[in-house]
């Protein structure tokens, strides 16, 4: 180890350093000027301020990271469709004194992964940087339909060491997810009830059966969030399988009431079919007692289309057969409903004027003529 001294040729540093195996000592003069007497650092990383060999009094170093995270014990997938699984896990700790985790390395493949066969294998894409240790991470993949799958994984810290391999997460993407049902209708309707019936669909697109359906009620039309927010739900269990012909009774709905149902199906593995295609009804109300004279009684109002009439018309005498006709607040006849020769009954209205086109919300004025007299009632129509 050399050592320096004071200069012996003027501002030149004396370099003083012995060699083997003959054990000579020799003695070396340095660049002009580079003899100064203040203390210089010495660059070693024993940072030996002495400039010599010694280790008496030098600072000492911190240790080096050269401990790896924790490995990822809790790796599993699952599907949420034919081609979708979620991959969770917990974030790793880091051993290391110095560092944390920054950085993942996910691979997957169709086969078991050994420690050789992982990294024969592509990273995946989409990894961000883990966060705390022990929270919950996840990564949504997509691979194909009916496809086996294993997933392993590893972690790096600050320092650039690697963890070991997690657990190997197995799972199977489903072949197909149930197909959805096209044709819901109603075969009755009641006050609180509506009687449903639709072919059967597949747990598996169109074989086998699903575990249930999940029909849901609206009060406006159904997409997909109206659907999830639905106020009125039934599930019905499968009871045939794909092709045969399902049928529920939805009750518990309130009467007089505009009504969009749909429906879903879900299997065995929790995967969900589209949407069906929507059923409009119209709960049923029971009218009350005819009065004498003429009459009639709104069924709701203000009121969503279509508008239900009670109406009555006195006693069956001779006279032009009754009617009601719907005036705008401008007196203009936007829509003429002939009732038939009956003295009473319930009469729909669907909103719309006498070329069928859908009339705007707001105000109404519904008459009757009958019997030689005529009455009338406002109604508020409000947006479909």
């Amino acid at each position: 180890m050399p050592t320096l001294a004071p200069p012996v040729i003027e501002n030149r540093t004396a370099v003083f350093t012995g060699l083997k195996p003959n054990g000579w000592l020799y003695s070396f003069d340095g660049e002009p000027e580079s003899w100064s007497s203040a203390s210089q650092p010495w660059p070693t990383q024993r940072r030996d301020f002495a400039r010599s060999g010694s280790t008496l009094g030098v600072t000492q170093m911190a240790p080096a990271d050269d401990r790896a995270p924790a490995l990822v014990a809790d790796l599993r997938g699952t599907p949420l469709s034919a081609t979708t699984v979620r991959l969770t896990w917990s974030s790793p700790k880091d051993d290391g004194a110095l560092g944390h985790s920054i950085r993942y390395d996910l691979r997957i493949a169709d086969y078991p992964l050994d420690d050789a066969q992982f990294f024969g294998h592509t990273t995946v894409k989409g990894l961000g940087a883990p966060r705390a240790a022990g929270a919950t991470e996840s990564l949504i993949v997509i691979l194909p339909s009916g496809w086996p799958g294993y997933a392993r994984m590893r972690a790096m810290d600050a320092s650039g060491n690697w963890s070991g391999l997690s657990n190997q997460a197995s799972f199977t993407t489903p072949t197909f997810t149930p197909a959805a049902v096209r044709d819901l209708r109603a075969t009755a309707v009641g006050e609180t009830t509506v009687t449903l019936g639709w072919t059967a669909t597949g747990g598996d697109q169109n074989i086998g059966r699903p575990i249930y359906y999940d029909i849901r009620a609206c009060l406006s039309r159904v997409d997909t969030q109206t659907w999830i927010n639905a106020p009125y739900r039934v599930i019905h269990n499968a009871t045939v399988d794909a092709g045969g012909v399902e049928t529920a009774v939805f009750a518990g709905l309130p009467s007089d009431t505009t009504l969009f149902i749909a429906m879903r199906a879900i299997d065995g593995d929790g995967l969900v079919s589209s949407l069906s295609n929507a059923v409009i009804v119209t709960t049923h109300v029971t009218p009350p007692p005819r009065p004498l004279g003429t009459g009639i009684e709104l069924m709701g109002n203000p009121v969503r289309p279509p508008v239900r009439i009670h109406w009555w018309a006195g006693s069956a005498a001779s006279g032009p057969t009754p009617i009601l006709r719907i005036h705008d607040l401008h007196g203009r006849l936007r829509r003429s409903i002939t009732l038939g020769p009956g003295v009473d009954g319930t009469a729909s209205w669907d909103g719309d004027d006498m070329d069928g086109r859908s009339l705007a919300s707001g105000v109404y004025f519904v008459t009757l003529v009958a019997r030689g007299t005529s009455i009338t009632r406002k109604v508020v129509l409000v947006p479909r």
